[in-house]
């Protein structure tokens, strides 16, 4: 494989841009586009657009990095939960058995990795913003370091359904998209079912180790959405403190398939900056965040 330019977009596998890797092509791909994006909205600004779906290289390359962390959390997890499973008195209830083997994960291994890529890909938004509104970066950036660190361990203990009180980590009961919710939920579904089956021991421990849970797929699913929640949370920072831009509308991408959510949020528009729905509004959406109207 011949390695090209250092200053090309790469992946998180190669040091330098690596002709033949399809990852590498695509941060290549995002790269034209995000530096096209850039120079319109310095002539134009009402080409002033945050696109999750589309994002830049470094956001590329953290969310690629971030899968690589799930993978082996999920990973690591699963063989918790298949090893306890093992382990229990399987005469007490399918609900007991299954909050026990859900108990056996340790979710704060992976939550430390996960906030220092949530905390990049927000400073990385909040550098797109301060670019395309030609900001001072001594007076914004700032601003965007301490939003990276607070939405970072914030959302990073809520994916694994904790919350800091203090300095304490607690259980939080009312955490959106919690990653270890669906965990468990998943969990009690394939004990019960391997238990209606008169599966063996074994058998239902390698159900739970082999997982579409813990899988890959779940991995690329789970960080793709949460590196575009910071992407845009960083962005809309500097727009909302640099107060030029005042509404935004959500913009549906081309290949939307509807009506859903995003439907109805889209035709709500515009929102006021300080109002802004969160986008991404689901999994694997696309939609984008535009500014509309400007104080200047």
């Amino acid at each position: 494989m011949s390695i090209l330019a250092s200053n090309l977009a790469h992946c998180s596998n190669h040091t330098y841009f690596a002709s033949g890797c399809s990852d590498c092509a695509i941060s290549e791909l995002l790269r034209f586009h995000h530096e096209e994006k850039v120079s319109k909205a310095r002539y134009n600004i009402h080409h002033l657009k945050i696109e999750p779906g589309l994002p830049n290289p470094k956001v590329q390359l953290i969310k690629q990095q971030l899968i690589v962390i799930l993978r082996i959390g999920l990973s690591k997890a699963s063989i918790k939960a298949a090893e306890a499973f093992k382990k229990l008195n399987k005469t007490a209830s399918e609900v007991a058995v299954a909050l026990a083997v859900y108990a056996a994960i340790d979710w704060n291994e992976v939550m430390q990795d996960i906030a220092k890529e949530l905390a990049v890909a927000v400073q990385v938004g909040g550098l797109d913003g301060i670019n395309q509104l030609e900001l001072n970066m001594n007076d914004y950036y700032p601003g965007v370091m301490k939003e990276a660190e607070d939405y970072a361990n914030f959302r990073a203990a809520e994916m694994v359904g904790k919350k800091y009180v203090g300095d304490r980590l607690v259980d939080n009961p009312d955490a959106k998209y919690a990653i270890s919710d669906t965990t468990r939920d998943d969990l009690a579904d394939l004990i019960e079912q391997g238990m209606a089956k008169k599966l063996s021991i074994d058998e239902i421990a390698e159900s739970i180790r082999n997982a579409t849970t813990f899988g890959s797929e779940r991995a690329r699913l789970i960080a793709r959405t949460e590196i575009a929640f910071a992407q845009v949370r960083g962005t809309l920072k500097v727009w909302k403190d640099s107060e030029i831009v005042e509404t935004v509308r959500i913009e549906m991408n081309e290949g939307h398939i509807g009506p859903d959510i995003c439907d109805e949020i889209a035709a709500d528009s515009p929102y006021h900056i300080t109002n802004v729905p969160m986008v991404p509004i689901h999994p694997n959406c696309n939609c984008s965040v535009v500014a509309e109207q400007l104080n200047t």
